[in-house]
């Protein structure tokens, strides 16, 4: 069996089993120089293998059977890529043809009350026989201390797909930061619904995630102070129950940020007062002035300030 669970992190790097070195650049943005790092998670023991796939047996199937993984992650960052072991090619199990065939992945990451937050498909080929498949270039920004759960299942198993592969991963629980989740489901539509998705926490499944973080090093003055006013996309979004708004003014004066539906009709006011110069941040818990939580759906956000009027879309999805 081999196992390994990893976190590397520039100047302060460590990694079970043995001491790692990862590599890092620099980003300079005014008189601020910001370091990017490598962030990694993996966990690749392969001692046990479950179902994964459609299923064309005739006394058995049709099955669509999905698996995922919970993760912690410490610190915030920009999670790039994604990956999961799967065991064998993807072929028939009733009447396999003893090779592989082209198949979609769908891949949902969501938070712990199983929100789908960012939804990615990534394609073997007819030629992948065994190892990692990858979903790349997520460029999901996650805060620190934080859970997600990724969910896999094979587009069109229940259907026009009906292959299996094996997922591999221990049936020892040794990553401490999450569980496997699987759930057999009835179409690609019913795998996005978190409904059945069930955790077993006696079992992990062979993951791998790649990402990078930013760590100031330098002079923050420029951040500290801006030249105009800014608003920044909220987080996360879509969210719920609640978000985070940023935004900085270049001086000390009268600022308001309020919340609009669609219609134009103001549900909220989260700031009406003179605010001090710099970058600020407050959440929305998608309520209106009354306490009321508000329906799922698209709302503005806007913020005003000497004159000036910046506004964002964001999505509250229950």
């Amino acid at each position: 069996m081999k196992f390994s669970y990893n976190i590397f992190r520039a100047r302060n790097s460590f990694r079970i089993l043995n001491l790692t070195i990862v590599s890092c650049f620099f980003l300079a943005i005014g008189s601020q120089v910001l370091m990017a790092q490598d962030y990694e998670i993996k966990h690749d023991s392969t001692a046990s293998a479950v179902w994964f796939g459609g299923d064309d047996r005739a006394n058995i199937g049709p099955r669509h059977i999905g698996f995922g993984q919970g993760v912690y992650i410490d610190t915030s960052i920009t999670i790039d890529n994604f990956s999961f072991f799967f065991g064998q090619h993807f072929d028939y199990a009733g009447n396999p043809e003893g090779f592989g065939h082209e198949v979609t992945l769908a891949l949902n990451i969501r938070d712990t009350l199983g929100t789908v937050l960012q939804t990615s498909y990534t394609t073997l080929a007819d030629t992948f026989s065994y190892g990692w498949a990858t979903w790349s270039d997520l460029a999901f920004n996650i805060d620190g201390n934080t859970t997600l759960i990724f969910t896999c299942y094979l587009v069109g198993a229940i259907d026009s797909s009906q292959f299996t592969s094996t997922t591999v991963g221990d049936q020892n629980a040794s990553y401490p930061g999450g569980m496997q989740y699987s759930k057999n489901g009835s179409s690609d539509e019913d795998m996005d619904d978190w409904t059945d998705w069930n955790p077993y926490d006696r079992r992990d499944v062979s993951f791998w995630l790649q990402g990078t973080f930013h760590e100031t090093t330098a002079i923050e003055e420029a951040m500290k102070v801006p030249n105009q006013i800014s608003l920044a996309q909220n987080y996360p979004n879509p969210f719920n129950p609640e978000t985070t708004i940023r935004y900085s003014i270049p001086n000390q004066s009268h600022t308001k940020l309020e919340i609009f539906n669609l219609l134009g009709q103001r549900i909220t006011t989260l700031v009406n007062k003179t605010v001090a110069e710099g970058g600020h941040s407050i959440r929305w818990q998608g309520k209106d002035d009354a306490g009321n939580v508000v329906p799922s759906g698209v709302y503005v956000y806007k913020l005003q300030n000497q004159g000036y009027i910046k506004s964002k879309k964001l999505i509250l999805m229950k």
